[in-house]
């Protein structure tokens, strides 16, 4: 897209400014009329070995300099409320922050019957994360009625995420994966990014939960784009939400049973061996959404707590928790962070980083030691987050993480929890097989490249160990100069604990193989207002 005219741009501040400013490029947002550009490809914050002693933001446009602040002396928490006009006439992108072509969709659906709405990052001063991919659709139910079936997952539904089991960086690179390249760690030419992540197919009442919220999620991207269009035609989006209950032949919850008990909705018998229970958490807040109760009573029979002004759903974490309690033998975790309970923290305790997870897990753990009970637990992270290993919002993250190894309020997620109920350990004494134990076992095999049969139990020191032993090997081959093909893609953490619980870089590896950032990361004051990727 050509950018032709007169930019005005006014810089405000930025706060909790961390030193890895000295050493970085990192990126910073500014203010661009009444909307926010993205950082990617607007400005960034030059801290390359000049004259000019102190803090300034250099703004940038396809690659040119064009304008720069003042300078101010060293601040952790530097106020520039500087404002520039000035002539432009650059060519910028319109893929957006993270590549997903949110602005390219827009533009396409321009003009249609489709009506599209883009979410704005940034609302009263709050930097957000939207992190709720769903797809929703009417599909084939009984006779001739039709039902809602829904999609949610982890992969951005755009281009670059595409990817199998096998995660081939080179390979089909110009065939199978043409045209379909996202990797902000390297060049165009470089190995593609691998992605793993899960997405699944919901019916019955569950469905009917994703719907809502994404009815919750659509009425407030209308409140938000109040200030960009005519209010005559916000309300005429207002009236293209359809009311599916209005919709005779697509069934829906009744009045008569909360949505979660509507035998209409069921899509299974509960003597069904593989039936299934499923359950939507959510991680967001009135900021994010539009129809939350404002009255606090009503707000805690519907298990939302206050903040201040903002109602928050927290049942992604409370679900985590409940589960972790629960568990008797293992636990076994995936997740792109980990971050959390700093307030336990022997330092950094004001860091902001309040879900109990974390905490939970030692405190699990603890207790199974006390009672001398075998007990383990897995946790599969990243090497780095989705981003450049030397940006600041993943030197900081890893830096936390090793801090211990987020959820907050500015980011909205969604997610599901299931269960077989033929098939948990109070009813049946050995482990339950049925499809959860199924897909761990193909997580598995996927990450270690092989079938084990320890891994049958899961909590045995045999599971343990040899799942130790093919990570560090692992670790060896990747760090050696001589090629070896690794087995499956599981990696030791590269990191050393001592005996006091101080955790450390391995000795001779304190940077990234092959790829800048340290592994440590780099400390801030707090956790950010934009932390994650």
């Amino acid at each position: 897209m050509l950018l032709h005219g007169d930019l005005q741009v006014r810089v405000m501040d930025t706060e909790n400014l961390p030193t890895i400013f000295r050493r970085h490029l990192p990126k910073l947002r500014i203010c661009l009329a009444d909307t926010f550009d993205e950082p990617q490809t607007s400005t960034s914050h030059d801290q390359t070995q000049r004259k000019t002693r102190g803090t300034y933001v250099a703004i940038h446009l396809a690659g040119a300099w064009v304008v720069r602040t003042r300078a101010i002396p060293s601040s952790e928490n530097p106020v520039w409320n500087q404002s520039f006009k000035f002539p432009v006439a650059h060519l910028v992108s319109e893929k957006g922050l993270m590549k997903s072509h949110d602005k390219e969709t827009h533009k396409f659906f321009k003009d249609s019957t489709v009506r599209c709405m883009l979410a704005p990052r940034f609302t009263n001063s709050t930097f957000r994360n939207f992190k709720e991919q769903c797809v929703i659709v009417d599909t084939q139910g009984d006779a001739n009625n039709r039902k809602l079936t829904a999609f949610l997952g982890g992969l951005d539904l755009c281009g670059g995420r595409y990817d199998t089991p096998e995660h081939r960086l080179y390979r089909d690179r110009d065939t199978v994966f043409k045209d379909d390249f996202h990797n902000p760690s390297t060049v165009h030419h470089g190995p593609r990014e691998p992605w793993h992540d899960l997405h699944c197919r919901l019916e019955g009442p569950a469905a009917h939960d994703v719907l809502t919220n994404f009815k919750q999620r659509w009425r407030k991207a209308c409140e938000w784009a109040e200030t960009r269009i005519l209010i005559n035609r916000m309300l005429g989006w207002e009236k293209h939400m359809l009311d599916i209950d209005q919709i005779p032949w697509i069934t829906s919850p009744s009045t008569t049973f909360p949505t979660e008990d509507d035998p209409s909705l069921w899509v299974s018998n509960e003597d069904d061996p593989q039936t299934w229970h499923t359950q939507v958490f959510r991680s967001i807040d009135s900021g994010s959404l539009k129809g939350f109760p404002e009255d606090a009573d009503a707000a805690y029979r519907d298990n939302l707590v206050f903040d201040k002004n903002l109602v928050i759903d927290r049942s992604i974490e409370i679900a985590y928790i409940q589960a972790i309690r629960s568990a008797q033998r293992f636990i076994y975790i995936e997740n792109q962070y980990f971050i959390g309970s700093s307030y336990a923290w022997p330092s950094d305790q004001d860091a902001g980083a309040n879900n109990l997870v974390p905490i939970e897990i030692a405190l699990k753990i603890a207790s199974k030691i006390r009672a001398r009970e075998r007990f383990t637990v897995y946790i599969v992270i990243p090497m780095w987050p989705e981003g450049r290993t030397d940006s600041m919002s993943v030197e900081q993250i890893l830096y936390w993480q090793l801090t211990l190894t987020n959820t907050g309020s500015r980011d909205t997620e969604i997610a599901i929890g299931s269960y077989q109920p033929h098939y948990i350990l109070n009813k049946r004494k050995d482990h339950p097989c049925g499809q959860v134990y199924g897909y761990r076992m193909s997580l598995w095999a996927e990450h270690i490249g092989a079938i084990k049969s320890c891994f049958k139990a899961p909590e045995g020191l045999d599971c343990v160990r040899c799942i130790n032993d093919i990570a560090e090997r692992n670790w060896r081959r990747y760090t050696t100069d001589e090629f070896t093909r690794l087995q499956g893609h599981i990696i030791k953490y590269p990191v050393d604990i001592d005996l006091n619980g101080q955790v450390n870089p391995l000795p001779g590896f304190e940077d990234f193989p092959d790829v800048d950032g340290l592994i440590g990361g780099t400390r801030s004051g707090k956790l950010p207002r934009q932390l994650t990727t």
